[in-house]
C-alpha cells in the first residue's frame, strides 16, 4: 500500500544545490512565482485538489471582504468572491472534492460555505459564539473546526470555543460548540491518528498560563486533557508520530510534547518568535514561520536540527500550504501578496510500499516474523543507486534485501492510496525487517491506529534518502481479509493448527476437521501470534493420516535453530510408493521434495538461524512451488501423480524416527488444492 498527499508514500532525496535567498543546510528554495493580494492582507490559503487553483482569504473590513482565486498555471487572479463589509476572513479550506469552500466571518460570528460549482452560492451557519478566526479541516476531510473568541478583550471572557461542523458527502451541519477556558488563537490545529481528537493551543483568559488542550471531536464533544504550558502565547501545534510540536511566540522556541503521556519532553530554541508551523508531506520536516523577521526555517524532527532557511519572505507571513508531493510551498503575507516557493530540488519523490500487495497494511503487534518493504524503481529512479546497508525503518536495519520487480507505484495520489498492480518492468529493492523490532520502535500504539513508518538511508554517493508509508495497527486478533479489493485469505483449508493452546500435550486442529496432533517432547513457547512449539533433538508432533490428494498446499511459520541440519523436516506429508511431501532445511536452505520413484527437489536461497520465515509449498497442475515470505523462490515442472493413501503426517520429523527439525513452528495450514501466488501472499500478509 502506498501513502500520499497529506502524508505521502515517497522517498525524498535531499540534494545540496545552489540557493536563491539565504538558504542553508539541505533544504533549498527558489521562487516559483508570486500573486498580488491587491493591497489586502492575505491571512490563509488552500489548494484545490487538482492543484490548478489557489484560494486566499483576505483579512479586510470595508468596503468589501473577499476570497481570491488564483490560476496556478500563470499565478494570475482568476476570480474574486465578494462578501459584504466587515465579514473579514481569517482562513479558508476546501472540501475533499474541491466543490465547497469554507471561510469564517469574523464580525458576523458564522461560517460560510461557498458552492464553487453553483455560481458561488453561499450558505452561512452560526459557530455558536463570537469572533471566529481560523478554520481547520480534519485529515479525512469530513469535518471542519472553527476556532472562535479571538478578540483579546478582557471584558469578554466567555466566547472562547471550537465549533465542529460535519461536511461529509456534501453535508453542512454544526455538530457542537466546545467551550474553552482560554482563547484559541491557534493558526494550526492537529489531530490524533484516528481523527477522534484535536489539539488546540490557547492564550490565557481564565488562567494565567497558556494551555494546550486535547478535545474530543467524535461522539463526545469536549475537553479530554489539558497541559499547562510554561508560556503565555502559542500559535500552532503539529503532530509528528507520537509527538506534538508547539510554537511558543513568547520564548522563541518549539516545545515537544509526548502525545501519549501529555507531558513536555523537550524544547528547541529558535532565533526569533515562531508563528504558524506546518509538517511537510514527508512526515518529518517541520516548516516554521519566524513572522517578526519574515523568515522560513525547516526543522528536521528526527534530529531536531535546522536543515534549511529562506529569508526573502514579504512582510508578516501568515500561513504555509504545501502541494501534494511537497515540491512547492505557498506563503501568504499581510503585505506583498503570496509567494510560491519551489523546493523540488530538495524533495524528489520516489515511491515506497510497505507490505506490497496489501491494502490496508495490517501490522499485528503480537506477530513476529518479517515486515516486507519495497522501494519501487521507475523510469526516473534506478534502485541500484541505493546503498542497502544504510537503510533503516524506524531506526531498525533490515534483516535481508533482494532486487526483484514486485509492484508498481500508485497511479492516483490520494490519502493512503492503494494499487493491485504487480510488476511493472522496473526493478524494485525489497527489504525484510524484524516485525517485533519495528513494533518496539513505535512505542505505545492503539488498535485501529493508522501509523506512518519512516524509512531513511543513503544513495551510493552518500546523498540521504527518506520515505514513509502507513500501516494499520492490529491488537485484537487476526484480520480475515486483506480488504481493498485484494485477494481474501483463503479459508477452505482442511486443517489449521494455530498452536495457540500454550499448554498441554495436544495441538488442536482449529479447522474443526479433527486433525489434532499429539506432542512428543516439543515444548510450548512464544510464537508468531500467541504461542508456538519448540522442537529440539528428537521432538515431533504426530498427526493422523488424512490423505494425500493430487494437489496440495502447506503453509507455516518456522524459526530454524540449525539451518545446517541437512534433513530437518518441519513437515512430513506421509510416505507411499508414490509421494513424500515435506518441507525441511538442507545445508542452510529450505527444501521441498516429492518422491515418485525418484526424488524431485527444489531449494530456497540460504536462510538464517533464529529468524522467523513464512514457508509455503504446493504441488499440482502447475508443478512444485516453494515460497518464502510470500515470494516464489523455487519451482519444478514435475506434475506427476502425487496422490496416495499416504501415512500419518508429522511436524518436526520423518515419521517420528529420523530427520528431526530443530526450531519453532507456528500457524500451519493445509489445503487440498494448489493455492495461487495471490492467495499465498494473502495468508502471509494476514497473520
Amino acid at each position: 500500500m502506498k501513502k500520499s498527499t497529506t502524508l505521502i508514500s515517497t522517498v525524498m532525496i535531499l540534494i545540496g544545490l545552489s540557493v536563491i535567498g539565504n538558504a542553508s543546510g539541505e533544504v533549498t528554495f527558489s521562487i516559483a512565482g508570486s500573486m498580488s493580494g491587491g493591497g489586502s492582507p492575505i491571512s490563509g490559503v488552500c489548494l484545490s485538489p487538482d492543484e490548478n487553483k489557489l484560494y486566499a482569504a483576505c483579512w479586510e473590513d470595508s468596503p468589501t471582504s473577499r476570497v481570491l482565486e488564483y490560476n496556478l498555471s500563470d499565478y494570475s487572479l482568476s476570480q474574486t468572491i465578494a462578501f459584504g463589509s466587515y465579514h473579514t476572513h481569517g482562513d479558508v479550506v476546501l472540501s475533499a472534492d474541491g466543490r465547497y469552500l469554507f471561510t469564517p466571518n469574523y464580525y458576523y460570528s458564522d461560517l460560510s460555505r461557498i458552492d464553487l460549482q453553483s455560481g458561488n452560492a453561499r450558505q452561512d451557519l452560526s459557530v455558536g459564539t463570537s469572533w471566529p478566526g481560523q478554520v481547520h479541516i480534519t485529515p479525512d476531510k469530513t469535518k471542519v473546526l472553527v476556532s472562535a473568541g479571538r478578540d483579546g478583550r478582557s471584558y469578554d471572557m466567555n466566547n472562547d470555543a471550537v465549533a465542529v461542523f460535519n461536511i461529509q458527502n456534501g453535508a453542512f451541519t454544526k455538530l457542537a460548540t466546545i467551550s474553552l477556558p482560554n482563547e484559541p488563537q491557534c493558526d494550526r490545529i492537529t489531530y490524533s491518528p484516528d481523527g477522534k481528537y484535536a489539539y488546540v493551543t490557547t492564550y490565557p483568559r481564565k488562567s494565567p498560563q497558556g494551555i494546550l488542550y486535547e478535545i474530543s471531536i467524535e461522539g463526545f464533544y469536549g475537553i479530554t486533557r489539558q497541559l499547562i504550558m510554561p508560556t503565555i502565547r502559542m500559535r500552532a501545534v503539529e503532530r509528528v508520530s507520537d509527538k506534538l510540536y508547539v510554537s511558543d511566540t513568547d520564548n522563541n522556541k518549539i516545545w515537544v510534547v509526548n502525545k501519549n503521556t501529555f507531558s513536555i519532553e523537550s524544547s528547541i530554541p529558535l532565533e526569533s518568535s515562531p508563528g504558524i508551523i506546518a509538517l511537510h508531506p514527508n512526515g518529518k520536516d517541520l516548516y516554521i514561520l519566524l513572522k517578526d523577521i519574515s523568515k522560513l526555517v525547516v526543522l528536521d524532527t528526527s534530529t531536531n536540527s535546522i536543515i534549511g532557511s529562506f529569508d526573502q519572505l514579504y512582510t508578516q507571513p501568515h500561513d504555509i500550504e504545501f502541494n501534494n508531493d511537497g515540491s512547492k510551498v505557498f506563503i501568504p503575507h499581510s503585505v506583498g501578496g503570496i509567494l510560491a516557493l519551489d523546493i523540488s530540488a530538495s524533495y524528489l519523490p520516489i515511491a515506497i510500499d510497505i507490505k506490497p500487495g496489501s491494502c490496508p497494511n495490517p501490522l499485528n503487534v503480537k506477530s513476529k516474523g518479517v515486515l516486507p518493504v519495497a522501494i519501487l524503481g521507475s523510469e526516473d529512479f534506478d534502485i541500484a543507486m541505493i546503498d542497502p546497508v544504510s537503510l533503516r525503518l524506524e531506526g531498525v536495519a533490515p534483516i535481508r534485501s533482494r532486487i526483484e520487480d514486485i509492484a508498481a507505484p500508485v497511479a492516483v495520489l490520494t490519502d493512503c492510496a492503494c494499487t493491485t498492480d504487480g510488476p511493472d518492468g522496473f526493478a524494485d529493492l525489497t527489504l525484510k525487517f524484524d516485525r517485533q523490532e519495528i513494533i518496539a520502535a513505535l512505542g505505545e500504539v492503539e488498535d485501529g491506529q493508522e501509523w506512518l513508518l519512516y524509512l531513511t538511508g543513503a544513495l551510493n554517493d552518500d546523498r540521504p534518502i527518506e520515505g514513509s508509508d502507513c500501516v494499520l495497527i492490529r491488537k485484537k486478533g487476526r484480520p480475515n481479509s486483506s480488504g481493498g479489493g485484494h485477494t481474501t485469505l483463503p479459508d477452505d483449508f482442511i486443517s489449521y493448527w494455530s498452536f495457540d493452546a500454550g499448554s498441554g500435550t495436544t495441538v488442536a486442529d482449529d479447522s474443526g476437521n479433527g486433525h489434532d496432533g499429539t506432542i512428543n517432547g516439543a515444548t510450548w513457547t512464544g510464537g508468531m501470534s500467541g504461542s508456538a512449539l519448540s522442537f529440539v533433538e528428537n521432538d515431533y508432533v504426530s498427526l493422523s493420516n488424512f490423505g494425500q490428494p493430487a494437489a496440495q498446499t502447506v503453509t507455516m511459520w518456522v524459526k530454524p535453530y540449525n539451518v545446517d541440519n541437512p534433513h530437518g523436516y518441519c513437515w512430513y506429508g506421509g510416505y507411499s510408493n508414490w509421494a513424500i511431501f515435506h518441507v525441511g532445511t538442507a545445508s542452510g536452505k529450505f527444501g521441498f521434495k516429492i518422491y515418485d520413484g525418484a526424488d524431485y527437489w527444489v531449494y530456497s536461497d540460504p536462510v538464517s538461524n533464529d529468524t522467523w520465515y513464512f514457508l509455503a509449498a504446493s504441488y499440482g497442475p502447475e508443478g512444485m512451488k516453494l515460497y518464502v515470505d510470500g515470494e516464489l523462490v523455487a519451482s519444478n515442472s514435475y506434475t506427476g501423480d502425487g496422490s496416495s493413501g499416504g501415512q500419518n503426517k508429522y511436524f518436526g520429523s520423518q515419521a517420528g524416527v529420523s530427520k528431526f527439525f530443530d526450531g519453532e513452528i507456528d500457524e500451519a495450514r493445509v489445503w487440498n488444492r494448489q493455492l495461487t501466488l495471490a492467495e499465498i501472499q494473502a495468508v502471509y500478509q494476514n497473520l
